[in-house]
């Protein structure tokens, strides 16, 4: 596969799919040959679940471009506080799931 044509977020996305140890840091060029690494069993894949999943961060920063683009911020801050409110909602409901 030509990683070069490819997308960088979703080259991202699959990098961390496949286990690319902090592929968000990483250039493009160094994240191909991450990807190959792994590809070619040079290097063992990390797997981590830290952050948000990655499909509802696309689709954030899709939406907050748009916005930007043109000119509504009056709805990116809604964008934003809804997303705020979602993000306490989900950490509200681990800790009563983890404590209580």
């Amino acid at each position: 596969m030509d990683y070069k044509k490819v997308n960088l977020h979703y080259l991202r996305a699959f990098a961390r799919e496949i286990g690319v140890k902090s592929p968000c840091t990483l250039k493009k060029d160094d994240l191909i040959k991450s990807i190959q690494k792994i590809e070619r069993r040079e290097v063992e894949p990390v797997f981590s679940k830290v952050g948000r999943p990655l499909g509802e961060k696309l689709i954030c920063e899709k939406k907050e471009r748009q916005f930007k683009r043109d000119g509504e911020e009056k709805q990116l801050l809604f964008f934003v506080i809804d997303r705020f409110r979602s993000f306490l909602n989900k950490l509200e409901k681990e800790i009563e799931d983890k404590f209580l």
